[in-house]
């Protein structure tokens, strides 16, 4: 069971960090399990948002989006959060979007705190 796991975690890619009070039989499992949602969960669409999305920044598991213009990014007032969700950590799914009445031209975020701060130019 433990030459699995080996040759299991190596074909992922991946490196063993997991308690060491967990089991290898719980860790193959886990493993497949990780390899299984990679494989199969269908990537689909952020809903309720059509538009051309521009990664701009991440926290976390939180994603940040600009709207993208012409295939470049350019300040504007649409942003998308986007968490991902995590089944083993008990996260779920989270989608919103921020249309304020001014134009963000730079912002940090920091998802443990639930903080966004942008700045507006006058």
């Amino acid at each position: 069971m433990a030459l699995q796991y080996a040759v299991s975690l190596a074909a992922a890619g991946l490196v063993d960090n997991i308690p060491t009070d967990v089991n290898i039989a719980d860790r193959v499992q886990l493993l497949a399990e990780h390899v299984s949602a990679w494989k199969d969960t269908p990537w689909y669409p952020i809903d309720g948002y059509d538009g051309i999305l521009g990664l701009a920044a991440s926290s976390g598991n939180l994603l940040v989006f600009f709207r993208l213009w012409n295939d470049s990014v350019q300040s504007g007032r649409h942003l998308v959060f986007q968490r991902l969700p995590s089944m083993h950590n008990g996260v779920p799914d989270f989608t919103s979007r921020m249309d304020p009445d001014f134009h963000v031209h730079e912002f940090s975020i920091d998802s443990s705190q639930d903080l966004l701060i942008y700045a507006q130019y006058v």
